[in-house]
């Protein structure tokens, strides 16, 4: 399998590769490399008594992979109006781009055992309303209102 290096001689894995290494641990991954793209979709279920997800990936070398869940659509709890740690509907937050992950990285060990993780914690948070998945919440847009939360028990 090829793989290039970046301006300062580290490796970037190709789309094949990282396809190849997706599919090592999602075996139903299905995918098209076009136009520097690579596409696909696969299935997983996080932990024996969850739910099987379908997911969407979409991933360019020198940007960040694109995960969005498509069966079945992420949905809120009655009690509450968001899906916590979302980028929006459907689109979970895994990492923080920049931060936590980079070119350099294989998509297999990281975005695709963190979506595992993080749909493990969605069905958790589905049967007691609190959010243990940790992780620090995409930006709040420019202009929007922000309010305390008085139940929030980590103020310094």
């Amino acid at each position: 399998m090829s793989f290039t290096e970046d301006k300062f001689h580290t490796r970037v894995y190709g789309l094949p590769e990282q396809a190849a290494h997706i599919r090592l641990i999602c075996s139903d991954f299905k995918y098209t490399i076009r136009r520097g793209e690579l596409a696909g979709r696969g299935s997983m279920q996080p932990a024996p008594h969850c739910r099987t997800y379908v997911f969407q990936l979409s991933y360019r070398v020198g940007k960040p992979p694109k995960i969005t869940i498509t069966e079945p659509e992420l949905r809120c709890r009655d009690d509450q109006d968001d899906v916590p740690h979302t980028y929006g509907p459907n689109e979970p937050c895994l990492f923080r781009p920049g931060v936590d992950w980079s070119h350099k990285d294989l998509i297999a060990t990281t975005i695709i055992p963190w979506l595992a993780a993080w749909l493990f914690y969605y069905e958790l948070w589905h049967a007691t309303g609190q959010w243990f998945g940790g992780g620090e919440h995409p930006e709040v847009p420019e202009g929007a209102v922000v309010t305390e939360d008085p139940n929030d028990t980590n103020k310094e």
